[in-house]
């Protein structure tokens, strides 16, 4: 062909315009993709050509694009202290999920529970999180980024974005335009090009976080603007038994949009502390001075009984009694009995218990009313870490 020869003096010229690139930097925070995910790859190829007669110039256009996917990545999870709480209660762990992927995607938000001598579970604040993300691809102030348009799905003002490991809060978002391409074919004119307007946006020092003012360079252009987010797990347990239990909790977070099958994980022991009672009955011949667990008297002489309760645990002991029934060959000493759990001697008892069951004031101690020839203590709770006593007296028969 003719077409193209010396003689026609045709000219072939081929151009390619890449209007978003990808940009080849190491990246601080982990990234899978240097390109957002949704922005536009535009690729426009143009033939300049003469006519016959060497003089009329003319030119055709033809384009394709591809649109940047989403690489999935695993977000970074923080990870909260352990925490202790008494049994029946309810402890909350924190936790900041931070995108590591080139766009937005949802991450699904399970746990899994393993109890030890304690009944409860745990239950997240929100059964998924969605996080906008996107590469940097141009810093035109300290405070203002550029993006790839159609890649700032998900940020919205408001939102926190970490860049390098600083935490900053969106001020505005400004949405771009992607770049786009029209052509009338073999009209001999050349089609009309329209370049990329990236997204623009505007960040601020994030009050709740590092509170720090942005002052961004070149020099983070590539770098991910991940967004974070915030949410709660709740551990409620119970005891099961006597003294301490534990809900040992694993969190999981994957993509549900394409599970990457190695989930962003953390472990927490949320430890519940019940009541563990002990209790000791001692006995004093010498009228209260000394006590110990069994001793000697004579007929008629008088026995001075010391019950002491203790709760070591760390949790409430609820509904506490105390019931002691008389022993043969013994009788009650009236309007004997007292409760003191710091004194070291019937004499340095300091509260005076009553017989009665109803009472002016009530004291939760009565002899006989609540079971005959038993002397009854209802304590209520005691906490953990507290001791209670009850001294009273009885005569040998």
């Amino acid at each position: 062909m003719n077409f193209i020869s010396k003689t026609k003096q045709g000219l072939l010229h081929i151009a390619s315009l890449a209007l978003v690139v990808g940009l080849a930097v190491a990246l601080p925070q982990a990234a899978s993709a240097n390109t957002g995910a949704g922005a536009t790859i535009l690729n426009v190829v143009t033939v300049d050509y003469k006519d016959a007669s060497g003089v009329t110039a003319y030119a055709e256009t033809a384009s394709s694009s591809v649109t940047v996917n989403l690489v999935v990545a695993v977000p970074t999870l923080s990870a909260p202290v352990d925490q202790t709480t008494t049994s029946g209660g309810t402890v909350t762990y924190t936790y900041a999920i931070t995108a590591n992927a080139n766009g937005s995607d949802t991450y699904d938000i399970t746990t899994a529970d393993v109890n030890s001598n304690t009944s409860g579970s745990s239950t997240p604040s929100v059964a998924t999180v969605t996080l906008g993300s996107s590469v940097i691809s141009a810093v035109t102030a300290g405070d203002t980024i550029q993006i790839p348009a159609g890649s700032e799905t998900s940020i919205a003002p408001g939102d926190i974005l970490v860049i390098n490991g600083v935490d900053y809060a969106v001020s505005t978002v400004t949405p771009g335009t992607a770049a786009s391409h029209t052509n009338t074919p073999a009209d001999g004119v050349a089609g009309t090009t329209a370049a990329e307007t990236p997204t623009v946006i505007v960040l601020i020092a994030n009050a709740a976080g590092s509170n720090t003012a942005p002052a961004l360079t070149g020099a983070d252009v590539g770098l991910l603007a991940a967004e974070q987010q915030t949410f709660t797990v709740a551990v409620t347990g119970t005891v099961t038994g006597t003294g301490s239990g534990t809900i040992t909790t694993t969190l999981s977070v994957d993509s549900n949009s394409a599970p990457t099958g190695v989930p962003a994980t953390d472990i927490t022991t949320s430890t519940f502390s019940g009541p563990s009672l002990s209790v000791t009955k001692e006995v004093s011949t010498d009228g209260g001075a000394t006590f110990a667990a069994s001793g000697s008297g004579a007929p008629g002489s008088t026995l001075t009984y010391r019950i002491t309760v203790t709760n070591s645990g760390a949790g409430n002991a609820t509904s506490v009694i105390v019931t002691d029934p008389m022993p043969a060959y013994t009788t009650y000493v009236a309007a004997s009995a007292k409760s003191d759990p710091t004194a070291t001697t019937y004499a340095l008892a300091a509260t005076t218990l009553t017989d009665v069951l109803v009472e002016a004031v009530a004291d939760g101690y009565d002899f006989g009313d609540t079971t005959a020839n038993t002397a009854t203590l209802n304590v209520g709770t005691l906490a953990g870490g507290a001791t209670t006593a009850l001294y009273y007296q009885v005569t040998i028969d």
